[in-house]
Parts: structure tokens; C-alpha cells; sequence
């Protein structure tokens, strides 16, 4: 069985060419290059919530569904800000995702 072929998408990243015709029209997409750039926490976060939500679909949780898919959004506009617009996501000249963890470290 052959998957279908849709129009070509390209990643979110302005100037990149990079892209796929796997999705749906409509569908953003992070190429591979750009998806390693994301801060390794946010994206084991975004794959916590992707476990959460499949877990709830098939328990028929829909409640657990709906919270798992806007945290799972909520992280996935913030890593697409922080590759498109990278100064909304800067604070005093570092980086969010890095003034996150040293904040947990305690220097800063």
C-alpha cells in the first residue's frame, strides 16, 4: 500500500528550502536540520505530550486529549517562534530555552 502523495510543504523556517509531501495541506512542518536546532528539553517535552495525548485517545479520555494537545501546541508555536523570530524569544540577550536552565541551575 502506497502512502498518499500531497502538495509539497515547506519547513517554517524562512529561507529554507527544505520540505516534504508526506502531510496534509495546511500542516506546519520543521524540516530535520532545523527540528535538531529546538532545545533537547522541549522536544522531549513535545514527545511527552504526544505519548500523553495517544495514551488518552485510546483510554477515550477526552478531557486528558484536549489538555495533552494544547500543551503539545503551546510547545510547538514556541519552538516555530523561537527558529522564525528568534528576538521574541531572546531575553536580555540570551536565549529563553538557555536562560530557562540557568535559571534551574541557579546562576542567573
Amino acid at each position: 500500500m502506497t502512502r498518499p502523495a500531497y502538495p509539497r510543504i515547506n519547513c517554517v523556517v524562512p529561507g529554507c528550502r527544505r520540505g516534504s509531501t508526506r502531510y496534509k495541506p495546511g500542516t506546519e512542518l520543521l524540516c530535520g536540520q532545523h527540528w535538531r536546532k529546538v532545545p533537547l528539553s522541549w522536544r522531549r517535552k513535545m514527545a511527552l505530550y504526544r505519548r500523553a495525548r495517544t495514551l488518552a485517545e485510546r483510554k477515550g479520555n477526552q478531557d486528558k486529549v484536549e489538555a495533552a494537545t494544547r500543551c503539545l501546541l503551546r510547545r510547538w508555536d514556541a519552538a516555530v517562534r523561537l527558529l522564525t523570530k528568534p528576538e521574541s524569544v531572546m531575553q536580555g540577550g540570551v536565549p529563553a530555552a538557555i536562560a530557562e536552565q540557568l535559571r534551574r541551575e541557579g546562576l542567573l
